[in-house]
């Protein structure tokens, strides 16, 4: 495994199977893993894992002593990489680092991508995609109206993937919300996509300036939320919420919406996972 920053909120991590391991299927959109990681006092062990087939892992993981079972995240795989020669297989996870005013880094995968090092060891499980079998999205298929896709920066790796994933001929709208302008990057697509980076300002609420700036921008120009369009919001739960309640209200039918909650702010400067 090897890291690298990315921006100033993101910590990228490339993971690749164990020799004679499976390697990972480049579903697109926003593929998702169960990411298991060493606890904070692991002292450099690998994490103990559920071993076995995916069926009943969970039922198994609590079975293993609490003092010592890997700690689980769900996260969203940015890029899949096989080597069509050897069948090698390399997969990016782009974590978000949330750092106090002291600088000590708060949740398991943040603590784990800036404290790991070349040669450690993490568990993955494929989850699947959410998106496309939730709208009828195929890849290799342009769509039939425009999407629209709101993310706060735990969304962007899904959006980023959605992105590469959408066909040409298909138009897209991403408005992406980040904490620091060092966090935009270039956005890769066959398709026609238009991507607009927002600054969320200190003390805002996750999702709400990026939520604001869609209003806006649909305010000005109906035509980027037709009735043929399709939204999707990932990222905070309050936020998501708001913006499939949006695009409801600009008479989308519902089966073109989905609002996919990441995680939950429940107060000030606290946060906890949606699932």
């Amino acid at each position: 495994m090897r890291t690298s920053r990315v921006g100033h909120s993101y910590v990228r991590v490339t993971l690749a199977p164990d020799d004679g391991g499976p390697a990972l299927a480049d579903r697109g959109w926003d593929s998702w893993v169960r990411l298991f990681v060493p606890r904070p006092d692991a002292d450099g062990s690998a994490p103990v894992l559920p071993h076995g087939p995916a069926t009943g892992w969970y039922a198994r993981w609590k079975e293993l002593p609490g003092e010592t079972r890997a700690d689980i995240r769900n996260e969203t795989l940015r890029a899949v990489r096989t080597d069509p020669a050897t069948g090698a297989c390399e997969v990016d996870l782009d974590l978000v680092v949330h750092a106090g005013p002291d600088g000590s880094v708060s949740g398991p995968a943040g603590r784990w991508a800036t404290t790991a090092r070349p040669g450690d060891r993490a568990g993955l499980l494929e989850q699947g995609t959410i998106i496309d079998e939730a709208l009828g999205l195929e890849r290799g298929t342009p769509l039939d109206g425009p999407l629209v896709l709101l993310a706060d920066e735990a969304g962007v790796p899904a959006a980023e993937s959605t992105a590469r994933s959408l066909a040409a001929g298909s138009r897209a709208l991403l408005v992406l919300e980040v904490p620091r302008a060092d966090d935009a990057r270039a956005t890769c697509s066959a398709a026609d996509v238009d991507v607009r980076w927002v600054v969320r300002a200190p003390g805002e609420a996750s999702g709400a300036a990026a939520l604001r700036h869609l209003r806006r921008l649909v305010e000005a120009d109906p035509d980027l939320l037709p009735a043929d369009a399709r939204l999707v919001a990932v990222g905070e739960t309050g936020a998501v919420a708001g913006a499939r309640h949006f695009a409801l209200s600009r008479g989308l039918d519902p089966g073109r919406v989905r609002a996919c909650p990441y995680w939950l702010l429940d107060r000030p400067g606290k946060r906890r996972r949606a699932s």
